[in-house]
C-alpha cells in the first residue's frame, strides 16, 4: 500500500501549493497591512499598510479627469491616541466644521474595494 501511495503523495506535493497558516482558521492578523478604512490604527499596522500595493478604491470621472497633481483623497482623521491605538474622532466634533469650495466642481463615482472592515 505504501508503494501505491508514494507516487500519489509526490504528485500532490508538487502540484498543489502548501497552505500558509493553520488549517482550522485564519490567523489573527490575516488582514493586517491591507487597504481599507478602520476605526482604529496602531503604529505597526500603519507601517505594514504603507508596504501594500493593493488597490484601495477606483474612481470614474464623469468628464475629463483633473491632472494628477490636483487629485487629493482624504479619509477619516484619527484624533485620539490611547495606547496603543489612534481612534477616529467623534461625529459631533466634525459637524461644526465650515468648508468653503474653491474652483469648479468635479463629478466622479468612487468604488471601494473589499477590505473586510465595517
Amino acid at each position: 500500500m505504501l508503494a501505491q501511495a508514494g507516487p500519489v503523495m509526490l504528485l500532490l506535493f508538487f502540484l498543489f501549493p502548501r497552505v500558509q497558516g493553520p488549517l482550522w482558521g485564519m490567523p489573527q492578523d490575516a488582514y493586517s497591512g491591507v487597504t481599507g478604512l478602520s476605526e482604529t490604527m496602531s503604529p505597526g499596522s500603519i507601517s505594514a499598510l504603507s508596504l501594500s500595493d493593493a488597490i484601495a478604491f477606483r474612481v470614474r470621472f464623469e468628464t475629463e479627469s483633473p491632472p494628477r497633481a490636483q487629485l487629493y483623497w482624504r479619509g477619516p482623521v484619527a484624533v485620539g491616541f490611547r495606547r496603543p491605538r489612534w481612534r477616529v474622532g467623534l461625529p459631533q466634533l466634525r459637524r461644526n466644521m465650515s468648508v468653503e469650495a474653491a474652483g469648479s466642481p468635479v463629478d466622479y463615482e468612487m468604488t471601494l474595494e473589499p477590505h473586510n472592515r465595517n
